[in-house]
């Protein structure tokens, strides 16, 4: 199976019904790449872009991949951005494996050697009356080939 796809099912799996909006018991829906606005509700969770390179390491095949995560949320007033962290900081948690679980590939035929953050940043706007705040965040992984 393709590395790419492999990541992105994997980080679907890890997330889809993992995490739960913030003074609720509903989960925070995972979506691929493109959402219609009138599709789903706020919050939610897309994975992004992935970008994959090989490294040089002799007899083995190990590839450096990351990919953008972007959790989205809204509120009616200009404080509203907790929701936003507090569903950022699960998602870090669940991928950083800081249950010491790391994502689970060996299905796919690869396993994850390092996790890391590359880059995170914030941005917001407002929408029909909402306010719409953004996380990125890239992780960066070294993926082996089993």
């Amino acid at each position: 199976m393709d590395l790419q796809l492999a990541l992105r099912k994997a980080y679907y799996t890890a997330l889809e019904n993992k995490i739960t909006i913030p003074g609720t018991t509903d989960f925070v829906p995972v979506v691929d790449f493109v959402v219609s606005p009138s599709a789903v509700k706020y919050p939610y969770i897309i994975l992004g872009d992935i970008s994959k390179s090989q490294v040089n390491v002799k007899n083995c095949r190990i590839f450096n991949v990351s990919i953008t995560v972007d959790v989205v949320t809204a509120a009616d007033q200009t404080i509203g951005r907790e929701d936003n962290d507090i569903i950022s900081g699960e998602v870090d948690e669940i991928i950083l494996n800081l249950n010491n679980v790391d994502l689970d590939l060996s299905a796919y035929g690869y396993s994850i050697g390092h996790t890391e953050i590359n880059n995170s940043h914030n941005i917001g706007g407002k929408n029909v009356g909402l306010y719409v705040y953004r996380r990125l965040t890239n992780y960066n992984h070294l993926i082996n080939k089993i």
